[in-house]
C-alpha cells in the first residue's frame, strides 16, 4: 500500500471530504486509476461501518498525490515501491477480495431496509419517497454520489444535496466526456438555488465516426482528399468546443428555480435529454450561461441528442 497516499486520504476525510470527493478528485485531476483507488480504499476503509461528511466543494483539501507516471518530481514526493513477495502480494490480494465481498454484503442489506431512512429523519418527505439511493452527513446533506434519480427526488423539496455527474454525449460526429459537480442548496425568496460546475471535459471526434469514413475511403466511396478535408473539420470543431470548455470549466454557476421545474430538468438529464432551454423559466448566472452557444447546441429548441453539458 502507498502510505503517504493512505495517509493523504485520511487527512482529507479529517477535513470533511467524502470518500466519493477523493476518488473523484484521485481520478480526475490525480490521475490515479479507478482501480488503484478503489483498492487502497478498501484497504483503509476495510470492515468501516458510517460514512465521513462531505465538503462544500469538490476541489478543496491538501495537493493531490500523483502516482509513478507523473514527473520526476512528484515521484519524489510519492512513489509506490512494491515491499512484498508474490506469496504476501497472493495474500493481500486475497484479503482484499474478501474484505470487499463483505462490504458489498453490508450494503446490500443495509439498501433492503430501513436503515438509510433513519439517518434522514429531518426530512419525511424525502424518507417517504423510495427514490432516494443517497445518505445524509452531519450537516443534513445528501450525497447522491452520481445518481441523478437521487438528485431528483431531493428536489422535490429543495433538500441539500450534491451529486457527481459523468456524461459522455455523442453530437453530430463529436464525443464529449464530461464531469460535473451538482449541487442543491436550498430555498432562498421562494426559489430552490441549484449550483453546478463543469469539472473535467474531453472533446474529440467519434470513433465510430473516423472508422466509417476510413471504410468509406477503403470502398472507394470517397477520396483520400475529401477524407482528410473531413478529418480536418472534425479536429477543428473539437478543439473549438474544448477551448469552449475549458473558459467555463472550475467556474461556478447558480439558477434560482421553482421546485417543480428542478425536478422535471434532473428527470430529463436522468435520461440523457439536455437542453439548451432547460434553464428558461429559471434565473440563471455564471459563465456557462454566457459560453451556452458555443457548444454546438442551440439557444432555441434543440434537435434531439443536443446536449448543455
Amino acid at each position: 500500500m502507498n502510505e503517504q497516499l493512505s495517509n493523504y486520504i485520511k487527512q482529507e476525510l479529517k477535513k470533511g471530504l467524502s470518500r466519493e470527493e477523493l476518488k473523484t478528485s484521485l481520478i480526475s485531476k490525480g490521475g490515479w486509476s479507478r482501480a488503484d483507488v478503489e483498492e487502497i480504499f478498501s484497504s483503509i476503509f476495510a470492515g468501516a461501518s458510517s460514512e465521513q461528511p462531505i465538503s462544500d466543494a469538490v476541489s478543496s483539501g491538501s495537493p493531490i498525490p500523483a502516482p509513478m507516471t507523473k514527473s520526476e518530481s512528484v515521484k519524489e514526493s510519492i512513489a509506490v515501491q512494491p515491499k512484498h513477495g508474490f506469496k504476501k502480494s497472493l495474500i493481500f490480494l486475497v484479503s482484499i477480495v474478501v474484505l470487499s465481498a463483505i462490504v458489498t454484503g453490508i450494503l446490500w442489506y443495509l439498501n433492503q431496509g430501513n436503515v438509510l431512512f433513519e439517518q434522514a429523519k429531518d426530512a419525511p418527505a424525502i424518507q417517504e419517497n423510495m427514490g432516494l439511493v443517497g445518505s445524509r452527513n452531519e450537516n443534513g446533506v445528501i450525497d447522491c454520489e452520481d445518481d441523478l434519480s437521487c438528485l431528483a427526488t431531493a428536489a422535490k423539496d429543495c433538500s441539500p444535496a450534491t451529486l457527481i455527474q459523468f456524461d459522455v454525449l455523442d453530437i453530430l460526429d463529436i464525443t464529449q466526456r464530461v464531469t460535473s459537480f451538482e449541487e442543491i442548496k436550498g430555498m432562498e425568496n421562494g426559489k430552490c438555488v441549484f449550483y453546478f460546475e463543469t469539472v473535467d471535459t474531453n472533446v474529440a471526434p467519434n470513433e465510430q465516426s473516423v472508422k466509417s469514413t476510413q471504410d468509406m475511403v477503403e470502398n472507394g466511396e470517397m477520396t483520400q482528399e475529401e477524407f482528410d478535408k473531413t478529418m480536418k473539420e472534425l479536429e477543428e470543431r473539437a478543439a473549438g468546443l474544448n477551448m469552449t470548455y475549458d473558459a467555463i470549466e472550475g467556474a461556478g454557476n447558480t439558477c434560482k428555480v421553482d421546485t417543480s421545474e428542478l425536478t422535471e430538468i434532473l428527470k430529463r438529464w436522468e435520461n440523457k435529454e439536455f437542453s439548451a432551454n432547460d434553464w428558461d423559466n429559471a434565473e440563471c448566472e455564471g459563465p456557462f450561461f454566457k459560453q451556452a452557444g458555443g457548444f454546438g447546441i442551440s439557444t432555441s429548441t434543440p434537435a434531439e441528442g443536443e446536449s448543455s453539458l
